[in-house]
């Protein structure tokens, strides 16, 4: 993502972006950072971390840090590349990830054989 790595000519807002994000998970241990990687895997959006901050909360976190990297991106280069993170803003106001979203879709209602 641009608003966290930025090109090299961003250098300068780059920093704050990825201190604002390390900041989520300072405090966190090792073995914390394991555990959740494992909870995100299993529960997705839902996995709870430390102190249960979930998921789906860290990543609304994140989304504003990385709007606020490419609000600077935007005032130095004249790109507005905001709208590259709206498919990220869609899943994180519903809180369903797209394979959620397409597993609804495809699913057989009740009761009724899968064919293949």
């Amino acid at each position: 993502m641009i608003a966290l790595s930025g090109p090299l000519g961003g250098h300068s807002l780059r920093r704050p972006a990825r201190e604002a994000a390390a900041e989520l998970t300072r405090r966190w241990k090792f073995s914390d950072l394991l555990q959740f990687q494992a909870e995100v895997a299993r529960h997705a959006l839902r996995a709870k971390g430390p102190g249960g901050v979930t998921a789906l909360e860290l990543a609304r976190d994140l989304l504003r840090i990385a709007r606020s990297g490419l609000k600077g991106w935007h005032k130095l280069s004249g790109l507005d590349e905001s709208r590259n993170l709206d498919p990220v803003d869609d899943i994180l106001d519903t809180g369903r990830t797209w394979p959620r979203r397409c597993s609804r879709c495809i699913r057989p209602p009740a009761g009724t054989p899968l064919q293949w």
